[in-house]
């Protein structure tokens, strides 16, 4: 497929399939430029940061990090954006189960246990969200 046909696939799949995702990363987005936060386009996405040093969060085609993200967990919000249009509706609650774990991990590595967690992409929906963010950010350009 080519670039330009699969951003199109990707943006309509997005903006009906997902569009519950992305009508929650809106109303974000929304609260987000209330208080002075711009976004940049990051691939298909509208990438937002704020604060420090806690990761990402996808709603659809909003990502948000942490100031300074480096490359490799801004693909991998973007892959769950990709995930949006596969998945559709079904996200929400992958997304819910994603920052129950994230969560998780936080409480349990406070606690001494991290070690016993394992890797943060043991989880599939997380493999898959890698996976498809780094084989894919060349359809958008960058």
């Amino acid at each position: 497929m080519k670039p330009s046909e699969y951003r199109r696939v990707y943006y309509t799949l997005n903006l009906t399939w997902g569009l519950l995702m992305n009508i929650v990363g809106a109303i974000a987005a929304l609260g987000l430029l209330l208080i002075g936060k711009r976004p940049r386009k990051y691939a298909g996405c509208w990438h937002f940061e704020i604060g420090r040093n806690w990761g990402g969060l996808c709603l659809g085609m909003f990502i948000i990090t942490h100031r300074g993200a480096n490359g490799a967990t801004k693909r991998h919000e973007l892959g769950h954006s990709i995930q949006n249009a596969m998945y559709g509706p079904v996200m929400v609650f992958f997304t819910i189960a994603s920052a129950l774990r994230y969560w998780y991990r936080i409480f349990m590595t406070s606690r001494g246990y991290g070690d016993r967690l394992g890797k943060y992409d043991d989880f599939w929906l997380e493999a898959e969200a890698t996976k498809l963010g780094n084989r894919d950010i060349y359809m958008f350009g960058k």
